[in-house]
């Protein structure tokens, strides 16, 4: 398979599924974690998610990711899908650079959608 072809692939397949994730889950059309203080532990993480990625500390980012999580909160669900779909359109040299790949996000993004029992972005 064509590289470029293959990094678009992956860029559609964990595009398509963290919208799948903000629709089916939360009724949004995107993607979005939106900080509003309702939720201050998951506001806390996404900001902290976010400095790290412009920081290209993407594999210290989603550990962050998964050992925050608590799985009784949905809200986590909602940051994960954002960290994803922001990972997700980065650069491919930025990826490579942080040691991180499109496939490591998709496979991210499938194994904490697992964590919510959301099974239909993952095969069976």
């Amino acid at each position: 398979m064509d590289m470029q072809f293959q990094e678009d692939w992956l860029v559609r397949q964990i595009n398509s599924m963290a919208q799948a994730i903000a629709k089916a889950i939360f009724g949004k059309d995107e993607p979005e974690y939106l900080p509003d203080g309702e939720f201050p532990e998951t506001d806390r993480l996404y900001t902290r998610l976010l400095e790290l990625l412009d920081e290209k500390r993407i594999n210290e980012a989603e550990n962050l990711l998964f050992a925050e999580c608590e799985e009784d909160d949905v809200a986590y669900l909602l940051v994960a899908a954002d960290f994803y779909n922001r990972v997700s359109q980065m650069d491919e040299t930025e990826l490579e650079d942080s040691g991180f790949s499109l496939e490591e996000a998709k496979e991210g993004l499938e194994d904490f959608a697992e964590r919510f029992d959301v099974r239909f972005l993952t095969e069976t």
